[in-house]
């Protein structure tokens, strides 16, 4: 009897956390076939987020998938194969090298570019770490959370600090030769995420927490426009509310796509700030671009489609409501991204009708996923690597 309750309660508590395997629980509307994802390979990275809502997102680089966990444990596994080819624990690096005792290193981003891993983390320090020579090249320490993308643009890195500071670093060297404070009120009540940098030629465009977008010199720093892009029935005082995502850029059409949290999605001429069009919408995702349409997902969780020439809504699918969404990336036609669940999902481009829906790993996927050669490349909460492919099942 006491056997038979502990397995009652087991049930439970596993139901209840949501994490109920299933293969596929959507079928597609011809119902011909199902399709599925498979694991080519899986591997453990360090602890993964160790409880933490740190998006870990793996980097791809000359056949080799290279992931951390957040405390600073850094492995390279071949893709082919999922073969550790090495193991870096950069804690016990960084802390004899300059003399510290972090207990870890709260890693937010990963890099690769010429054989050299730049590494960000959420104590405001920026890595470079030569993969040949199993070295440090150097190490700056900036004031802020590097929660934003490393950005990269001949011999500079650009890097946007939560506390809204850009800077530009030498590639090389880690001198920083200019910063941009675009701070513009108090740090009370601030969402913990910020704008990535875009750049056209020698222009960054860059949003801030207080609803404004930047167009900034890349060379020097200088601001060249601003522009606010919340609505006016959206105005708060309290800037935190009106955090600007990473602006998009459609370079045929010399536009930048820009929205907040507080809304709206606004499309601006790149040269003279002028709004071509504003839409009713928000959202404090990044944004996806596919010929003439945006994909976004706006604050609710509810994925939408508008078109980017006239800003008119083209669809919308609002089952994913009550989860909190990956990024989104394009393969095979479809829109592909990863929930809080650890749900793997597909939808339509066209009309955004839900394709399939596999469970993978109950600790759920935030961090950004990798479509290589029609492949996904992920990373869960607890630190699994999973490299997966598509197959049919009639």
């Amino acid at each position: 009897m006491h056997l038979k309750k502990f397995f009652l309660v087991y049930f439970l508590i596993f139901y209840l956390s949501g994490c109920v395997y299933k293969k596929n629980f959507f079928v597609p509307e011809n119902n011909e076939e199902k399709l599925f994802y498979s694991i080519i390979w899986k591997n453990k990275i360090g602890y993964g987020n160790n409880g933490h809502y740190t998006k870990l997102s793996p980097f791809y680089y000359k056949g080799v998938a290279y992931s951390s966990d957040r405390s600073g444990i850094f492995e390279g596994i071949e893709i082919q194969t999922g073969n550790k080819i090495f193991s870096i624990h950069f804690l016990k690096k960084i802390n004899k090298l300059i003399n510290r005792s972090f207990n870890s290193l709260l890693v937010s981003r990963i890099f690769i570019r010429d054989d050299t891993l730049y590494l960000s983390t959420e104590i405001g320090m920026l890595i470079s770490f030569n993969l040949l020579l199993d070295k440090i090249n150097w190490i700056v320490e900036l004031y802020g959370e590097i929660l934003s993308d490393i950005v990269f643009s001949e011999n500079f890195i650009f890097v946007h600090t939560n506390n809204d500071i850009l800077y530009s670093l030498d590639l090389n060297y880690g001198n920083i030769l200019w910063y941009q404070n675009l701070n513009e009120g108090n740090e009370v009540f601030s969402l913990r995420g910020n704008s990535s940098i875009a750049i056209k030629d020698n222009i960054l465009f860059i949003g801030n927490r207080y609803g404004n977008i930047f167009s900034i010199e890349k060379k020097t720093g200088k601001i060249i426009w601003k522009k606010y892009i919340v609505s006016s029935e959206n105005r708060q005082e309290i800037g935190w509310n009106n955090i600007v995502t990473t602006p998009l850029i459609d370079f045929n059409r010399e536009l930048v796509f820009c929205i907040s949290h507080s809304g709206n999605l606004f499309a601006i001429e790149i040269k003279s700030s002028r709004v071509v069009w504003e839409t009713k919408t928000n959202s404090i995702h990044d944004m996806l671009m596919y010929k003439d349409s945006l994909f976004l997902v706006e604050n609710n969780n509810v994925i939408t489609s508008i078109n980017l020439i006239n800003g008119s809504f083209l669809w919308k699918t609002n089952f994913f409501h009550d989860r909190i969404i990956s990024s989104m990336q394009l393969k095979d036609g479809c829109i592909v991204f990863g929930d809080n669940k650890g749900y793997i999902h597909e939808i339509d481009l066209n009309f955004g009708k839900i394709i399939s829906s596999n469970l993978l790993d109950c600790s759920g996927f935030l961090g950004d996923l990798k479509v290589i050669e029609e492949k996904i490349l992920i990373q869960s909460g607890n630190g699994n690597l999973y490299f997966l492919k598509k197959k049919s099942k009639l």
